[in-house]
């Protein structure tokens, strides 16, 4: 077990989150020799502070900030209808707070270091690499009272079907789900409602663009808007009686009366 709390030291100048430094996250001190004087000022989990990695991955801080797995809105707005409005607020201050609350995920919980559950600490994920999912040591402590266990079978069951084929957490619960998207939700049913209707705008407008008539560009519809010439003939153009302009040569697009005549066919007069 004692393993799982040592950092790799071959990851140290591949991963490009240890360029900086330890002491870039984890605050403290690297310059003296002993653990007390190295540790003093230490952040031993400096990703419950969103700004840390917010430093490098900005836009995921600025979002995962109002997700679900960072608020635990969806917990709080769970309990709520069980309360008064008065008992409701006692319950968010000395008790959510206080307890509850502790078990938002930070970065690190997901990408660096196993969950704490209830003070028990399983240490790191990997050697302190920064993995991009791992449900078994992440998703599976945190929900695994009966999400998890159930999911797999651990419990004496069978597995669920999308288990037995291969499939784990995130396969189904993308990372902008659990990312978010920047919007505050209280619940995860208001996610999939917005999801739902996101898919059938979707849906509408690619319908509407698969049935649309194409356009057809005839000759009719190239001369409709005609290129006016710029300079001094497109200003006496333009000052001309709409009849005139459709007569005068100076439109490009316009037979002259000479080239008119050189075209049409002779007329037939009838002489008595």
């Amino acid at each position: 077990m004692y393993k799982a709390f040592l950092v790799d030291k071959n990851i140290l100048a591949k991963d490009p989150h240890f360029v900086q430094g330890c002491a870039s996250c984890h605050k403290g001190d690297e310059k003296p020799l002993t653990r007390e004087g190295a540790h003093k000022g230490l952040a031993p989990r400096p990703s419950d502070n969103l700004a840390v990695c917010g430093t490098c991955h900005g836009d995921i801080a600025k979002t995962y900030g109002k997700a679900l797995h960072y608020t635990t809105a969806g917990q709080s707005h769970g309990v709520a209808p069980r309360f008064s409005t008065p008992e409701f607020k006692v319950f968010q201050e000395k008790v959510f707070e206080k307890s509850c609350r502790s078990c938002h995920a930070s970065c690190g919980d997901c990408h660096v270091q196993r969950p704490v559950i209830s003070g028990v600490n399983t240490g790191l994920i990997k050697g302190h690499a920064f993995v991009k999912r791992d449900e078994g040591k992440t998703c599976a402590l945190c929900h695994g009272g009966r999400v998890y266990p159930e999911f797999t079978g651990e419990y004496g069951g069978t597995p669920d079907v999308h288990y037995q084929k291969g499939m784990i957490c995130l396969d189904c619960h993308k990372k902008t789900d659990l990312h978010g998207d920047g919007s505050p939700y209280a619940s995860r049913k208001e996610i999939r409602e917005n999801l739902r209707v996101r898919a059938v705008i979707r849906s509408a407008a690619s319908r509407t663009k698969r049935h649309a008539p194409p356009m057809r560009h005839t000759r009719t519809s190239f001369l409709a808007q005609p290129v006016i010439p710029e300079g001094p003939i497109a200003t006496a153009r333009t000052a001309m009686p709409a009849q005139e302009r459709r007569r005068s040569p100076i439109c490009p697009r316009t037979k002259s009366p000479q080239s008119a005549n050189r075209h049409d066919p002779p007329s037939h007069t009838h002489n008595p």
